[in-house]
């Protein structure tokens, strides 16, 4: 099984079905079933500030107590718990207050937790790989999970009611629970640093402060990874607008089921996996920080295609070119930036830089778009114009990466 590298495919695989269960429809399952507006959902979409933190708190006690596969197995046990909670509805008939503070807790709760998956996965496939350059042909299993669990739940919430996904969430979370279990983990003993982490260590070692959080605290503060996070924020400020308030979109002003919006998100999976596929040679002939400038090009690119178009139902196909630079978007700014975060990571700190990347391009910019998001719709309304008024200005802000890139490289 280890010579066919089976247990990191299986594990991408079934995490992604687990995660990516809920993920697209919860806006419109808590508008319809816990009566939540778009625009508030915005909002509580800010409560992934604990995801950030619970982050960085899941890597570093995994690498200090050498525990990756038990804090992974256990965060995401409480993280489908957690979510799955939403479905009995506790609460759902109280005030809107009430509901919001209730869905905070649980979706907050669930996030803290869900905030562990993919780095420690990514820390744990990195460990177990003979060559660390064939992790996109391991991390390309993850798109196949998301492409399989959106359609089968588009179908499965058009016939059976949202409990479908639910039960999708529970069935994939067992699964990828068994597979763990199972899994050879390798330790990270004597690591071996690289030229760039020596000259970070070098740069930003101010005392030997050797406790659990003094290299971390030097890893966050050192230029080259400040640099790498504010990209990374922008690039995920355009992927988590875009991604949160997409789904409501097409089913508000395209009106589009559920089932069929699934079936056109399938568009990015061809792309997504060939880019994953053959990364290691596109790399090998730019660099990871093109690479991931690229992905984020493209996003924006989405975001102004989505802002731009006609809302009349004969442009629904612009649904087709935007998920196919989603694929291009999400494969090339993981596998760059997965590599980059490593890459820079002080030896012993290689989780941490991870869940620093994943907390910072998922947690962090999704308060920032939903936030944003919230403002646009809640002062425009909740109608076509608001829509794309938010994704025309999306994709504006997010030409500001390429200068930091450009500054980046000039350093």
């Amino acid at each position: 099984m280890d010579d066919l590298l089976l247990y990191p495919k299986l594990a991408y695989l079934s995490l992604s079905l687990s995660f990516y269960a809920t993920y697209v429809y919860t806006p419109n399952y808590l508008e319809e079933h816990w009566g939540i507006p778009t625009h508030s959902y915005g909002y509580i979409t800010a409560i992934c500030v604990l995801s950030l933190f619970g982050s960085l708190l899941w890597g570093r006690m995994a690498e200090r107590f050498d525990a990756h596969r038990a804090i992974l197995v256990g965060c995401t046990t409480a993280y489908a718990v957690l979510f799955g909670a939403l479905w009995f509805g506790i609460g759902a008939k109280e005030s809107l207050i009430w509901r919001v503070i209730i869905v905070c807790v649980l979706y907050g709760g669930a996030g803290v937790f869900g905030s562990a998956m993919t780095p420690l996965l990514d820390r744990v496939v990195l460990l177990s790989l003979p060559d660390p350059d064939t992790f996109g042909r391991q991390r390309l299993w993850g798109s196949l999970g998301h492409a399989l669990v959106v359609t089968l739940n588009g179908w499965g919430i058009e016939r059976f009611g949202y409990g479908f996904m639910f039960i999708a969430l529970a069935a994939s979370t067992a699964s990828f629970i068994a597979i763990m279990l199972c899994y050879p983990v390798k330790s990270a003993e004597q690591p071996r640093p690289s030229v760039e982490s020596i000259q970070l260590e070098k740069s930003v070692a101010v005392g030997g402060n050797s406790s659990m959080w003094g290299p971390v605290s030097r890893l966050l503060t050192s230029s080259p990874f400040v640099m790498f996070i504010i990209g990374t924020l922008m690039a995920g400020y355009v992927r988590c607008v875009v991604g949160t308030f997409v789904p409501v979109y097409f089913k508000k002003v395209r009106m589009m089921k559920d089932l069929h919006y699934g079936l056109a998100m399938q568009a990015r999976l061809i792309p997504e996996i060939l880019f994953f596929f053959y990364g290691k040679t596109v790399v090998a002939h730019t660099s990871n920080e093109t690479v991931m400038l690229i992905g984020h090009l493209t996003g924006v690119l989405r975001s102004a295609i989505y802002g731009l178009a006609p809302t009349t139902s004969s442009y629904s196909w612009i649904t087709v070119p935007g998920e196919v630079l989603k694929g291009i978007n999400h494969a090339s700014i993981t596998m760059a930036g997965t590599k980059i975060a490593n890459t820079l990571a002080t030896p012993g700190c290689e989780t941490t830089a991870l869940a620093a990347f994943h907390g910072i391009y998922g947690s962090l910019a999704m308060i920032v778009a939903g936030i944003a998001g919230g403002v646009v719709l809640d002062y425009f309304g909740d109608n076509s114009r608001a829509f794309q008024v938010l994704f025309q200005w999306t994709a504006i802000a997010g030409l500001l990466p390429v200068l930091f890139f450009i500054i980046r490289r000039h350093h």
